[in-house]
């Protein structure tokens, strides 16, 4: 049995065909895991859904922003957009199924013996191991509760360019801090501000003292000795990153390429956009 770790599919149905039969993943025995946002984009997200539907119990993903927009559509929530690219899934007659199955999933998975822990976004380095947890199940608990319209109308609220741990800690706007960190998070402050801001590259990033997320000191891989695999950040294209930590959206839906990686012997394998 292989573990294979695949980066964000975007509906990139054909592609993600094309990258499993390149990886000879064995649906019987294999296991696929995922960096979140299935969806949007790519030609063909009612397709990625169903598919990765019909192989769940060998996959394991976690939710990326782009999921949650999904989800937050469907509800009447949020506005749909043609580039979205989601007009049939959302005419679809298994639709339910599919958003509800989505609805469920986590925004963390963990391996103990593995060592990996699998995000969308990031792990925010002041956390402990333990707040990590923490944190992640109260997110996940608020998703599947029968509350989860609530939580997720309330969440359009601090859909924001600057968010402060600090300033959230103290006040109910913190477990939508979490919710940003777990699917939105990139550039941060040295003091845990998170900032949402248009920016292009790293050193104009640094002349706002902000930080790849990855690039300040994280007690889960200096400490834990976990490897953090992520998606959502297309533009890095998994390039400069820590030892530890991966990078695995490679811009599928921007005419870049689909990557997994092979846990077992660390090959990279990737599959360019059509």
């Amino acid at each position: 049995m292989s573990t294979y770790i695949i980066g964000d599919i975007h509906g990139c149905y054909r592609e993600l065909k094309f990258l499993l039969k390149k990886i000879n993943f064995d649906v019987q025995h294999d296991v696929l895991w995922i960096t979140g946002d299935l969806v949007f984009r790519g030609k063909d997200s009612l397709s990625v859904l169903r598919f990765l539907y019909s192989i769940r119990k060998n996959i394991k993903l976690v939710l990326g922003n782009n999921d949650l927009n999904l989800i937050k559509i469907f509800l009447g929530l949020q506005k749909n957009d043609k580039k979205f690219n989601i007009d049939n899934l959302l005419k679809a007659f298994d639709r339910d199924k599919l958003i509800f199955w989505l609805l469920k999933q986590p925004l963390l998975h963990i391996d103990i013996k593995k060592k990996i822990l699998l995000v969308h976004a990031g792990i925010f380095p002041f956390w402990t191991f333990k707040e990590i947890i923490y944190y992640h199940e109260m997110i996940h608990s608020r998703l599947k509760s029968a509350d989860f319209f609530s939580f997720l109308s309330e969440s359009l609220k601090y859909n924001v360019k600057y968010f402060s741990w600090k300033l959230a800690f103290n006040s109910k706007k913190y477990i939508f801090f979490i919710l940003n960190v777990f699917t939105k998070m990139r550039y941060i402050s040295l003091n845990g501000d998170l900032n949402f801001s248009r920016i292009y590259n790293h050193d104009e990033a640094k002349s706002m003292d902000l930080y790849p997320w990855f690039n300040i000191y994280n007690r889960i891989t200096a400490i834990n000795k976990f490897t953090i695999i992520f998606g959502h950040w297309s533009t890095i294209r998994g390039r400069g990153t820590p030892r530890n930590i991966i990078g695995l959206d490679t811009g599928c839906c921007w005419h870049g390429c689909l990557t997994a990686l092979c846990w077992d012997n660390k090959k990279i394998y990737s599959q360019n956009c059509f």
